[in-house]
């Protein structure tokens, strides 16, 4: 029930996100909410003697009904006692006893049933609330941070290692798929911002790991978005999804203005696309494909009451990039050769 009620009002990926275990927050959400039933199971544990106190002992023979009491016989009329002369009272060694404890009634009994219960409820009850409204520190974010997007192995780490190691080639260390974004400082190099410090968030593809990212977009100033020109074809579709969640995202939009998309590993290209600029056609598909996408989420119930999206809004009937909400640029890269100077350039701007 809490989940629904501070995680409801939200759709298609945004749902998921709410129940994602991925989330520290979710968590809390859960464990607070088994608490709190923890807590009412209880209380009703608890009232249940005092119900039972309540209801009637039935009375029953071997035939299964009830027994016949015979009627009391009229009571008669005793003569009153006679005043009894006031008589020395024995003082005599050990004929006091001592008073016999009285049986604790069954109301009793039950009242300290219930009170107990009602204890019990209280502490499970505030355990939940410190569960549920404590843990982490709502993290503030500052909104200057670069954000590296893009699907698995697309070349955002890569990028990351040669813009702050100023590595290449063989150089660039071994990069294996991680479950955790990588957050650092870059120093740029070159004549346009020798020595600025930027910072710079490496977040993984998965998928699966999209709500984590959605919960820290509001700290992004720009995005550069690292595509694998190699292999764009069979990612088209769920690059253009991702795009698409980012442009007509609340958190993104706060700070971000501008957004690099970046057509990376041109060294690697096969033989027929040989001398063409990716970046061309990479454009065009994108536009395609997030239109047709937009217009399939418009005719959706899962985006009706969806806090966290904007509309996309458009000038024609069509998609084009200039219609988006923050400023795109597409350039050619790869980083195994060091042509990385769209990055460059792009973050010397900020």
């Amino acid at each position: 029930f809490l989940v629904m009620c501070q995680g409801g009002g939200r759709g298609g990926t945004e749902k998921m996100a709410a129940l994602s275990l991925s989330r520290p927050r979710t968590r809390r959400r859960l464990l607070a909410s088994t608490l709190s039933l923890l807590a009412l199971s209880v209380l009703c544990l608890s009232l249940l003697p005092v119900v039972a106190a309540g209801q009637p002992e039935a009375v029953s023979s071997e035939t299964g009904a009830a027994e016949d009491v015979p009627e009391p016989a009229p009571a008669v009329a005793e003569p009153a006692p006679e005043p009894v002369k006031d008589a020395p009272a024995e003082t005599k060694e050990g004929t006091d006893a001592p008073p016999a404890e009285l049986p604790q009634s069954s109301e009793e009994a039950v009242d300290m049933t219930m009170v107990s219960g009602v204890i019990a409820t209280v502490v499970i009850g505030l355990i939940g609330a410190c569960y549920l409204f404590g843990g982490e520190k709502k993290r503030v974010f500052k909104g200057d941070a670069v954000f590296l997007l893009g699907e698995c192995d697309s070349g955002k780490t890569a990028l990351l290692f040669h813009l702050r190691d100023n590595v290449k080639g063989d150089a660039i260390p071994r990069t294996h798929t991680s479950m955790q974004y990588n957050e650092t400082q870059v120093e740029l190099r070159g004549d346009e911002a020798e020595g600025k410090i930027v910072r710079v968030i490496d977040f993984p593809g998965h998928a699966r790991l999209r709500p984590v990212l959605f919960d820290i977009l509001e700290d992004c100033a720009a995005v550069i978005f690292v595509i694998d020109s190699c292999t764009f074809a069979n990612q088209a579709k769920n690059i253009s999804s991702f795009m698409l969640d980012l442009l007509t995202s609340t958190p993104m939009l706060k700070h971000c203005t501008s957004m690099l998309v970046l057509c990376n590993k041109t060294d690697a290209l096969p033989d027929d696309m040989a001398g063409v600029s990716p970046k061309i056609k990479i454009k065009q598909r994108l536009e395609k494909e997030i239109d047709t996408l937009r217009k399939t989420r418009a005719e959706s119930l899962d985006d009706i009451g969806n806090t966290l999206r904007v509309e996309l809004e458009i000038a024609g009937d069509v998609f084009k990039w200039t219609d988006a909400p923050v400023e795109v640029e597409f350039a050619d890269s790869s980083t195994y050769l060091a042509e990385t100077q769209a990055a460059t350039s792009f973050l010397a701007k900020l």
